[in-house]
């Protein structure tokens, strides 16, 4: 061992510049739980092989395991069965690593850190041909990776015996009572941060106006506020570079200099994980006394703009008062050189090694512009006038619009509102149809459908409702206006999701659609007597996917959002998916969550299958696509408040090239130039601002400038055009609607 030890030293391992330090080329691959209703262990691969490599982060490893096929036994395989060959895990002291060796094999086993199930493993099982000396070695690259991700430095020169001390920990150092010990102390460390609620234009263009009950003044001795240096270094310290602090001042619509801050503060990244993931503060210190601290999540935006050798992020606020701006803050870090500011960068990414291509490429990130730069943009357009008069809708209800789906055969809307759904005509102009009311099962109990789809040329829709999980509805869209069928999908399966049975089949007489539990893909076909699940179309996953959403290609290939990845394997995503959408073609995914857009491009770019899509071949395992990421400037969130968007979608037609993508937030309408954004421009978007809600929003089928918006409490049709650049004015003035009533 210390052989091994001593040469891989002489090499320079933690320096290498090639990416993989070792492999088993021939095992299996298990997962094990101990709750035996869910099997005690399941084979993910029989014939697997074990890599350990660098990531393109340094000081970060990763271990992959991927499938390995027998001769021509690829090309044999459904392509279900092809679409996951490999899985990736980010090497750390929270996976619990071991090694156990029965019937003369190697076992190797770490946590599944997708579940907070500790008795949850995966486990590598090497054939009958690793000796002693390959074990040895696998175990001081794995742990030596520890070292280096926890430390973020060479493990070069440390002892065996300090390495193994920190990765054999036992399942006290690491358990539930330094968790409770970790949010005690947290929250006492935060508590004696004096930050107030969370604050366009440049961080470097600082007004003369100061900034006006913001943050708390730090006072002498020992009413000082903030906590003494001593706090900060409870926890471990990434980076610490000299800059300057702003904060975007809304009612000026610029960056200034926060009043209390005398001068350069230190710009720091602070770890105060005590062995929880990803409890990382942005902290920004002056005289050793913290002037904030500010957890590091997706909803923050952060954006870098290296014309300025700035970092901007957007912090929500909690509180309104009279002097407090009651939407959100956005700060900004002002670095001197290009050094501070790439290496506060490479520390701010470190942790976030899977997605560096979507987060880390501050060269292709929105270029911040001046207060002046946005007051240019034209006024909206005249307000959508009303289509009918005010009664020519139903009565207020108490209830609020829930759902929108827009038809495929016939200029209709249908919006769903509690246990009613309203029917709009979608001409030139929106107007009220009729509503149909009182959705019952046929035992006469009434139920508010969480989900629907136009089905059978949009003469039939599909509800799901949410208290009967294994159940879905199909309501007549013509004379009868009620449900009329019932199809029970299995007594053992749910269907959570649903979409139809190719992107185009509700414009046809397709009687089948796809559905899909937590972790299962099966296709519904209404004409099966009993249950409505054809068996052989069900694929079940032995790990916890936990899939959100799905949606459906032309050729009727699958695309499925998983939130099982979202927490830990994507921190820097962090939100799960709420939404997918895909292009006719395929070629494009735009995934939804709580404060990003992520346009995936499917193409294999290069090799064997290069321009192949990734629903036909599987990407190769250093080719996964990477995301576009789609997210508004902290400047307009400031103005706009917290970000919650709802599914994006393209607009869609048989004849229709996908131009646009659409969603919205709060009373917000918000639409990406399609094109643009292929070309990374990610920041040409435009908004329009409504009085209300907006519940949902998608283009009328067959074009690309009709958008029909549903609000809380009315619905309304509006051109793309009346989309503008956002400004201050049109961002921070409600607008003034007038819609029919829904």
């Amino acid at each position: 061992m210390f052989a091994v030890r001593n040469i891989m030293d002489r090499i320079g391992w933690g320096e290498s510049k090639v990416a993989e330090l070792c492999k088993i080329e021939s095992g299996e691959f298990y997962l094990t739980r101990k709750d035996r209703l869910r099997g005690a262990r399941q084979c993910i691969y029989p014939r697997a092989m074990l890599t350990v490599s660098k990531t393109s982060t340094p000081h970060q490893f990763q271990i992959s395991v991927s499938r390995v096929y027998e001769e021509d036994e690829a090309n044999i395989l459904d392509e279900d069965e092809e679409e996951d060959d490999d899985k990736l895990f980010l090497i750390d002291v929270l996976l619990e690593f071991d090694i156990l060796e029965q019937h003369r094999r190697y076992t190797f086993s770490w946590r599944d850190a997708q579940t907070d199930d500790p008795d949850d493993r995966f486990e590598f099982v090497a054939d009958e041909h690793m000796n002693e000396a390959s074990r040895d070695f696998l175990e001081l690259t794995i742990i030596r990776a520890m070292y280096e991700r926890k430390y973020n430095k060479s493990s070069a020169g440390v002892s065996l015996e300090a390495l193994r001390a920190l990765a054999y920990r036992t399942k006290e150092d690491v358990g539930v009572s330094d968790e409770t010990e970790f949010d005690v102390q947290l929250a006492a460390d935060v508590q004696k941060l004096s930050i107030t609620p969370n604050a366009k234009s440049s961080p470097r263009s600082v007004s003369s106006k100061s900034e006006q009950a913001t943050i708390i003044p730090k006072s002498k001795g020992k009413a000082k506020v903030g906590p003494q240096k001593q706090d900060a270094e409870s926890g471990s310290e990434l980076v610490s570079e000299d800059a300057s602090l702003r904060k975007f001042d809304v009612t000026v619509g610029d960056f200034i200099q926060p009043a209390h801050v005398t001068g350069i503060i230190q710009a720091k990244i602070v770890d105060f994980g005590r062995g929880i993931p990803f409890n990382y503060f942005i902290v920004a210190t002056e005289d050793g006394g913290s002037i904030l601290a500010h957890k590091i999540t997706p909803a923050q935006a952060g954006q870098w703009d290296k014309n300025t050798l700035s970092f901007m992020w957007f912090n929500p606020s909690d509180i309104v008062s009279p002097n407090v701006h009651p939407h959100s803050e956005v700060w900004a870090f002002v670095f001197d050189d290009v050094g501070q500011f790439q290496r506060y960068h490479a520390a701010y990414s470190r942790d976030q090694a899977y997605v560096t291509a979507t987060w880390n490429a501050y060269d292709e990130d929105v270029e911040m512009r001046s207060a002046s730069d946005e007051e240019g943009g034209e006024t909206d357009e005249e307000e959508v006038s009303d289509v009918l008069r005010s009664d020519s809708g139903p009565k207020d209800d108490g209830q609020q619009n829930s759902n929108l789906v827009v038809g495929h055969n016939k200029d209709r809307a249908f919006v769903v509102r509690g246990n009613k759904i309203g029917v709009f005509k979608t001409g030139h102009d929106i107007e009220y149809s009729t509503t149909m009311t009182g959705i019952k099962t046929s035992k006469g109990k009434f139920f508010n459908p969480d989900k629907v789809m136009l089905h059978d040329q949009d003469t039939s829709m599909i509800l799901m409702n949410p208290s009967d999980p294994h159940t879905v509805y199909r309501m007549d869209l013509g004379e009868r206006g009620e449900i009329v069928d019932e199809w029970k999908i299995h007594d053992d399966v749910s269907i959570d999701h649903m979409a139809p049975n190719s992107k185009f089949a509700p414009t046809t007489h397709t009687q089948t659609f796809v559905g899909a539990s937590h972790n299962g893909l099966f296709r519904v076909d209404p004409r099966l007597s009993g249950s409505k699940l054809v068996d052989s179309e069900f694929k079940q996953y032995a790990t916890k996917a936990k899939f959100s959403s799905l949606a459906t290609t032309q050729l009727g290939k699958i695309v499925v959002a998983l939130q099982r990845n979202a927490k830990t394997a994507l921190p820097a995503l962090g939100d799960p998916i709420i939404g997918v959408d895909v292009t006719a073609d395929g070629k494009w995914v735009v995934a939804t969550t709580k404060t990003a857009l992520l346009v995936f491009d499917l193409t294999i770019p290069e090799g064997k299958y290069a321009g192949q899509l990734g629903f036909d071949r599987s990407f190769p395992a250093d080719k996964k696509p990477l995301a576009k990421r789609l997210t508004l400037t902290p400047q307009h969130v400031a103005y706009m408040g917290e970000i919650s968007f709802t599914p994006a979608r393209f607009n869609t037609g048989p004849d229709q090239v996908e131009k646009s993508i659409v969603t919205s937030s709060g009373p917000y309408v918000i639409a990406w130039d399609f094109n643009r954004v292929k070309k990374g421009q990610k920041d040409k978007y435009e908004i329009k601002q409504y009085g209300d809600t907006v519940v949902a929003d998608n283009f009328r089928f067959g074009d690309d400038s009709d958008i029909v918006v549903a609000l809380a409490n009315n619905v309304l049709m509006v051109d793309k055009k009346q989309l503008k650049k956002p400004t201050r004015e049109s961002l921070s003035s409600p607008a003034r609607t007038r819609a029919i009533r829904s």
